[in-house]
């Protein structure tokens, strides 16, 4: 259809369409951005799992014996 400048065949499943200029670079443009936007993707999940490894390894956890009702040694916090 000249009138609305679909004038780019493409073979889809078998039978021939035509498709306007936009959509032929959206098509040949898809791919290697799929691709980014999944090593990208990948890069994010790593720096979380990285950020939330170095949060687990720094967390640090004191126990005092408050109930026993002897004097806290010097330097402990009760």
């Amino acid at each position: 259809m000249p009138s609305l400048q679909q004038v780019i065949s493409y073979n889809c499943h078998g039978m021939t369409v035509f498709i306007s200029p936009l959509e032929d670079a959206l098509l040949r443009w898809l791919i290697p951005l799929e691709g980014m936007f999944i090593v990208l993707s990948v890069v994010a999940a790593v720096m979380v799992l990285l950020a939330t490894a170095k949060i687990r390894i720094d967390v640090q956890v004191h126990v005092t014996g408050a109930s026993s009702g002897s004097p806290p040694r010097a330097g402990e916090r009760d």
